[in-house]
């Protein structure tokens, strides 16, 4: 297919047939440009691209602190972060790539003389776009710098999108997703769908965040395949809705995405052992799967289950012994007090139990500027109620019994 064709295929997997021209407009203003005050942190111009914006502000502070190019001292301090920024973009750009011999895409607006067209409609900067084809990463960085007055510009989120896209193939898009076909931005919102948020976390655009694949009467449900390099924790999950799994809960660094009903933050920590999902964290994260109701308990047979996948080794008896000392006075139940107290009599001796968070909000605050917030986290048995704001709700889902003490403002994940 011709270029402007191959396009046109790829805004049709972009958008919904009933787009509006709102969130045409709002995807239109979009480029990466970098705060006043926090020099590395992307800032959202508008509701939508935020589905974008935090996948790369991922990738970019995974860049900053646990790269061998970095050093983590001076992830702060930097003069200009054009570099990292298309570190970040080339890495999710290559990740999408589905055979190591498969053509790479940027995509750039035609060569012009004088100044930058005024806001176009997505259809005509559709025709202003110009394709350029690589095979290795080293030249999509190179053809990337090149283009920072493109990516800093009013399209640049949109020239980003349609380079990944065009990197992972269209046809591959649409395999990834399966029966799950869905825009990658949807109506009436303009937000990003998980298949673009996994296609930028994971490379791949699957539809859900479970690990691995899922047979719903014999119909093929993908989630993740493999352990994320960063990963996402969702608000969705503390109401039932989802069930994140490990390969993006406990990814190879700790920065996660945070998922809300309508927006997408970054959190992350300097210390990267606090990534590795831990025997006591499994168990909460079995138990609490269980708990549907969320009432700290669950029935004895359900503990018999949770206890085989905990230790598949053991054999039976010693699992029914475990489970008759969770449940001494024969109630039929399991409180998750006892089941803690039996498996774990001495708390969480693998985990790192205090640590430093720091969290990202692409939208300023009315009147404000865009500031990473920034609190130490510790584990073990607290109160919930002491801190219920939403992005202490979004952290519990990895780890159960915690509580953030955040020393400068306590952030928004909306």
């Amino acid at each position: 297919a011709d270029d402007a064709a191959l396009l046109q295929a790829a805004a049709e997997v972009v958008w919904a047939d009933n787009v509006t021209p709102d969130i045409e407009r709002r995807w239109c203003n979009q480029g990466f440009t970098f705060g006043e005050q926090e020099r590395s942190a992307l800032v959202q111009n508008a509701g939508g691209p935020c589905g974008v914006l935090a996948p790369v502000q991922a990738y970019i502070f995974q860049y900053l602190l646990f790269s061998e190019e970095s050093d983590p001292a001076t992830w702060r301090g930097l003069d200009d972060y054009s570099v990292v920024l298309v570190s970040a973009l080339s890495g999710i750009i290559e990740r999408a790539r589905k055979a190591p011999e498969g053509e790479l895409f940027t995509c750039a607006l035609r060569p012009r003389d004088g100044p930058p067209p005024p806001q176009l409609s997505f259809a005509d900067f559709l025709s202003h776009v110009t394709l350029h084809r690589f095979s290795q990463r080293m030249e999509v960085t190179c053809s990337l710098l090149s283009l920072m007055a493109d990516i800093q510009g009013p399209y640049g989120v949109l020239l980003f999108l349609f380079s990944v896209l065009l990197s992972r193939g269209l046809e591959h898009v649409r395999e990834d997703q399966g029966v799950q076909l869905e825009p990658l931005i949807s109506v009436p919102f303009g937000h990003a769908t998980q298949s673009l948020v996994n296609l930028l976390l994971t490379g791949a655009a699957t539809a859900n965040v479970w690990d691995g694949v899922h047979d719903a009467d014999g119909i093929a449900l993908a989630g993740i395949l493999r352990r994320s390099i960063v990963g996402m924790l969702s608000l969705l999950e503390t109401h039932r809705l989802c069930a994140v799994g490990a390969n993006l809960k406990s990814p190879v660094s700790p920065v996660w995405v945070l998922a809300s009903e309508s927006h997408y933050t970054v959190v992350f920590s300097p210390e990267r052992q606090i990534t590795r999902e831990t025997m006591m964290q499994r168990a909460h994260r079995l138990f609490h799967a269980q708990d549907f109701q969320g009432g700290g308990y669950v029935a004895h047979d359900t503990i018999l289950t949770i206890l085989r996948d905990l230790y598949p080794e053991e054999n039976d008896a010693r699992i029914h012994q475990l489970a008759a000392d969770m449940d001494q006075d024969n109630l039929g139940i399991v409180l998750r007090t006892s089941f803690n107290t039996v498996l774990f009599p001495k708390g969480d001796e693998e985990a790192v139990n205090r640590f430093e968070m720091f969290h990202y909000n692409g939208i300023a605050p009315p009147g404000g500027t865009v500031t990473y917030a920034h609190g130490w986290v510790t584990l073990g048995e607290f109160n919930s109620d002491g801190d219920g704001s939403d992005v202490a709700r979004c952290l519990r889902t990895k780890w159960t019994e915690m509580q953030v003490l955040w020393d400068t403002h306590v952030p928004r994940l909306h």
